[in-house]
């Protein structure tokens, strides 16, 4: 059996230079005969024409993750149900937190809804969602990581200070409780799925490993470097280098140019790669 992952959302469309977007992420996932997305980025109009250029069609959609309740991994979901005229539900995987409301500050800009959208009913009616805060498999060989607890984000996180949700009537911080991750099984090993990783990546390696008992072999996504500086990149590489020397990272979303320019010139143009929209990845399981 073969696990297949594509990159369908960035900036410009099979533009290798723009993989650093903020803007969003989305990847097509298919294994034994099913078809998975993961996250569904941010500005509508890309995520759908990325959709029809890829030749990925709404209705042979099967499932749905959704890595945390931010709007640049959200914001797909109104215009692919709207698209989709298949009478099967599509099954929705995430956090129960992912629904929450949340806001987000950018240098001045206040965003009131910056999280999962409020869904016509008539949308709603075509989506079964399934929160679940504990690891599932949700495919073959496919888990969910299930809620990393605060007190075991024992290395960095990459919060942000963006976004803010509810606590009692007052935005704070949001500490982002909700996020998950999906790890395979692929026959040599361990492939981490990560959305942003604000979770931190070396939380997220340890965590992979001893949940699964096995050595992780790639890491394909984001891990949020994106306003990390010098030090703190070069930092996080040693103790990469020092404890997984042998996975391969295929980054975009949240990474940012400057952080991934400093992880190739310390880690090698080997083990630091692009994934950008269009490329693929196949791992057998």
């Amino acid at each position: 059996m073969q696990f297949q992952i594509t990159n369908i959302y960035n900036d410009n469309f099979m533009t290798k230079r723009t993989f650093a977007a903020i803007n969003g992420v989305s990847s097509h996932i298919s294994i034994n005969n099913e078809q998975i997305l993961f996250d569904l980025g941010l500005v509508r109009w890309r995520f759908k024409r990325n959709m029809k250029l890829l030749n990925i069609n709404p209705n042979e959609i099967d499932k749905i993750f959704i890595s945390h309740g931010h709007m640049d991994h959200t914001r797909g979901l109104e215009p692919l149900l709207k698209k989709r005229t298949n009478a099967n539900k599509i099954i929705l995987f995430s956090h129960p937190s992912v629904i929450e409301p949340k806001r987000a500050f950018y240098h001045g800009i206040k965003l009131w809804n910056a999280g999962f959208p409020k869904l016509p009913s008539e949308l709603e009616k075509k989506v079964e969602f399934r929160f679940n805060k504990d690891s599932e498999e949700i495919a073959p060989n496919l888990f969910t990581s299930g809620e990393v607890p605060l007190e075991e984000r024992t290395e960095e996180q990459n919060l942000g200070k963006l976004y803010k949700h509810n606590v009692n009537g007052r935005w704070e911080k949001d500490p982002l409780i909700d996020e998950q991750f999906l790890i395979l099984k692929a026959k040599e090993g361990l492939v981490i799925i990560s959305g942003c990783g604000h979770i931190g990546i070396l939380n997220t390696l340890r965590i992979t490993e001893e949940q699964f008992n096995d050595k992780v072999i790639a890491v394909i996504g984001g891990i949020h470097l994106i306003f990390a500086k010098k030090e703190k990149v070069f930092r996080m590489a040693d103790k990469l280098m020092q404890r997984y020397g042998d996975i391969k990272f295929y980054l975009n979303h949240s990474i940012g140019t400057n952080a991934f320019k400093l992880l190739v010139k310390k880690m090698g143009k080997e083990t630091i790669q692009r994934f950008s929209v269009g490329d693929k990845l196949t791992f057998d399981c």
